[in-house]
């Protein structure tokens, strides 16, 4: 019988054992993703509205660079630190917590996840795809 991903993080969860380093490895991983994913998409499109990287450092007290290295990347930031990153974006962050089992997402919703090997009729389309998120890429890196 083949278990998914979603099929064995579930059952070892739920049981009363121990969790291993393996499993805490992978959920703190997948939770500084998405708090990195939800900063980004707000920081795209409050830059869409005139927001720059300067600003926002300003804001923070911080230097510029400081910004481009909380935004590149997920990181183990503080969650003071992504509080005052939101707030001086004018944001704060709202949680939804899910049980495990109701609410393991596969990591394949980014767009360049769907992306399969493309054929000559498919290729125009895939080029588009890529472009798109690598044009978000460099929206970030503009400032």
């Amino acid at each position: 019988m083949t278990l998914s991903p979603r099929t064995l993080l579930t059952c070892a969860i739920s049981e009363d054992e121990p969790l291993t380093i393996a499993q805490c490895s992978y959920f703190r991983a997948r939770f500084r993703s998405r708090i990195h994913e939800a900063m980004l998409r707000i920081f795209l499109d409050e830059k869409s509205k005139g927001l720059t990287k300067a600003t926002l450092a300003r804001r923070l007290g911080k230097a510029p660079e400081q910004i481009t290295r909380w935004l590149a990347s997920p990181g183990n930031l503080r969650l003071d630190t992504v509080s005052d990153i939101l707030l001086a974006m004018r944001h704060e962050l709202s949680f939804d917590v899910t049980p495990i089992e109701l609410g393991v997402r596969r990591n394949e919703f980014h767009e360049l996840a769907s992306l399969k090997p493309t054929v000559a009729g498919n290729q125009e389309n895939a080029t588009i795809t890529i472009r798109r998120a690598s044009q978000s890429v460099e929206a970030l890196h503009a400032n």
